[in-house]
């Protein structure tokens, strides 16, 4: 494996296999070779076939524009040097560029054109399981994902709006949830109820004399659920003046165009918009803590004061990196919350489909028109 990082004036590819140097010092100099940006289009005669090569997304996956700072090349030169690739049986990758500091980070390798490529190699080798992007076939955008600009800003409208009207009881989305929320919770898994609840749990009630709560199946305190996290999701499927939201083709959208397109639930995510906001960080993030805490003995706020690549706190001094428990615990807990995010997205559509009669026919614009009338 080959890693390529691409600088203002010049590229540095490194070659791991020739470093001599210990993880946390800079790689030695037989392993680095500094080319032009010119000589990166001709690897494809330089490196052995059957190699992979990796690189960020923002140098290889993103072709120069005018205000392109990080990309040293148009698109027609990527295109064809993806083929050249492709023609050698040299395997190319994107790496997520937002893994650059942290890999950084974990390894105490200052930022610079030396140092990047071998903390973006060693996070590969110790996770492999990191997602890393084809190289793109077109730059031109598609047209799911020009919908998708559209679908995003209408999300972030609606969600500004309920957020400036303090999750008004008298909106549509409030209305709604009211309505079902016994229905939603009760036939989901209780990883949604407390994915979504300020509190351990929202099913419960003050029944008895000294107002403590008691665990009650069926009941659902609203009070006690968080609301910008649901109506994140609550606004893929209806609008704050109570219209379903049809795609293009005249349906509601499906959970992959919503995952992919809308949260945008992808290392390689740009401007995520309002709802991605919404449950990463102002949701996943203190949930997966909360639970790995308790999970591992820990108190939240110790357990929130640790970061998965470590970092250096405002004093200069370093904070050490999540042990491999304590990472595994919270990666266990993040993919539970995505879970939920998803069970919460399809229960929530469903009873749509069914109110508005749109199971019964292929077309969604119909069903609905057939239902209103």
């Amino acid at each position: 494996m080959y890693v390529l990082d691409c600088g203002k004036n010049s590229s540095t590819l490194y070659n791991p296999e020739l470093d001599t140097n210990p993880k946390n010092q800079p790689p030695s100099p037989e392993s680095l070779v500094y080319i032009s940006h010119a000589q990166v289009l001709k690897l494809h005669k330089v490196l052995p076939k059957g190699s992979q090569l990796r690189c960020e997304y923002a140098h290889l996956g993103c072709p120069r524009r005018r205000r392109s700072k990080a990309q040293p090349f148009t698109e027609d030169q990527l295109l064809q040097f993806y083929a050249d690739l492709r023609e050698a049986n040299i395997d190319l990758k994107l790496t997520p560029q937002h893994s650059t500091p942290r890999a950084q980070n974990r390894y105490r390798l200052s930022k610079s054109d030396t140092n990047d490529p071998k903390s973006i190699c060693l996070l590969l080798q110790e996770y492999p399981e990191i997602s890393l992007m084809k190289a793109p076939t077109s730059f031109e955008a598609s047209k799911k994902r020009k919908e998708s600009y559209e679908w995003v800003n209408e999300s972030n409208l609606i969600l500004n709006n309920q957020r400036g009207d303090d999750y008004s009881e008298d909106n549509c989305l409030y209305i709604f949830l009211r309505n079902h929320a016994q229905e939603i919770f009760d036939n989901l898994p209780p990883l949604v109820a407390d994915a979504f609840s300020k509190e351990d749990n929202a099913r419960y009630k003050n029944n008895n004399k000294s107002r403590e709560p008691h665990q009650q199946k069926g009941h659902i305190n609203i009070k006690n659920l968080k609301l910008s996290q649901i109506y994140a999701v609550l606004c893929q499927l209806l609008d704050d003046e109570n219209n379903l939201r049809f795609r293009e083709d005249g349906q509601l959208a499906g959970w992959k165009f919503i995952k992919r397109y809308s949260l945008k639930m992808s290392p390689f995510h740009l401007k995520g918009g309002v709802a991605r906001s919404n449950l990463y960080y102002h949701g996943l993030r203190w949930w997966a803590a909360r639970k790995a805490a308790e999970e591992l003995g820990m108190t939240t706020k110790a357990f929130k004061a640790k970061k998965r690549g470590g970092y250096t706190d405002s004093d200069g001094k370093y904070i050490e990196p999540m042990t491999h428990e304590e990472e595994q615990a919270y990666l266990k807990y993040r993919r539970q919350y995505c879970k939920a995010v998803k069970l919460l997205y399809i229960k929530c559509k469903g009873i749509l489909e069914r109110e508005y009669n749109l199971l019964e026919t292929n077309n969604g614009v119909q069903g609905l028109i057939s239902a209103l009338a």
